[in-house]
């Protein structure tokens, strides 16, 4: 026959102080891992939720917004047209004086003389104007012809060089013309 063995004392666990005692920490160390990745799981949840919520919101909004303004609704009416004026006055200040100035530019163009750049001046006050041609007495007649439109009526020579390049000897000549109205750009840099 044979023997039946009978263990009345079971095994006793980690959490009894049995005799996995040395592994205890590990065990402690992965359910504080598990609980973390789950309120990290669940901070993720309710962010993103907020998140939708709020991007709904803006959302419906927008929708009401865009529905009252095609109602006709007077006081909509008012602040965009309000708006359009603004976005109109700040695209004209942006733009001053290019349009002229290049239309100008462009009327007054010869074919003996090179515009090579017009450029705004560093504190908005001025532009410069840099033109290449062969001989001086076009450049001083392009100058007159220049002044006598109102955009370029102040129109002063700044510099005068002398390049050398593929078609011979070139004159470059560098204008400068104030600005009427412009108003100035403040200043980048060290202040003293």
């Amino acid at each position: 026959m044979r023997t039946l063995k009978i263990d009345f004392a079971p095994r006793r666990g980690w959490w009894d102080g049995g005799v996995d005692r040395k592994r205890r920490p590990l065990w402690i160390f992965l359910c504080v891992l598990l609980a973390a990745a789950l309120v990290a799981t669940l901070s993720l949840i309710w962010q993103f939720d907020q998140q939708r919520s709020a991007a709904l919101a803006r959302l419906s909004s927008a929708q009401a917004a865009l529905d009252a303004s095609q109602a006709g609704d007077e006081d909509n009416t008012v602040a965009s047209t309000e708006s359009a004026e603004a976005v109109a006055q700040a695209r004209t200040h942006l733009n001053y004086p290019w349009a002229n100035l290049l239309g100008t530019l462009e009327h007054k163009s010869r074919p003996a003389v090179t515009l090579l750049s017009l450029e705004m001046g560093a504190v908005r006050q001025s532009n410069k104007l840099v033109i290449e041609t062969q001989d001086a007495a076009v450049a001083l007649d392009y100058l007159k012809d220049l002044k006598a439109s109102p955009e370029f009526a102040n129109l002063a020579l700044v510099r005068q060089e002398t390049t050398v390049g593929e078609g011979g000897q070139r004159l470059r000549f560098t204008f400068e013309a104030a600005q009427a109205g412009a108003t100035a750009r403040p200043a980048v840099g060290r202040t003293r």
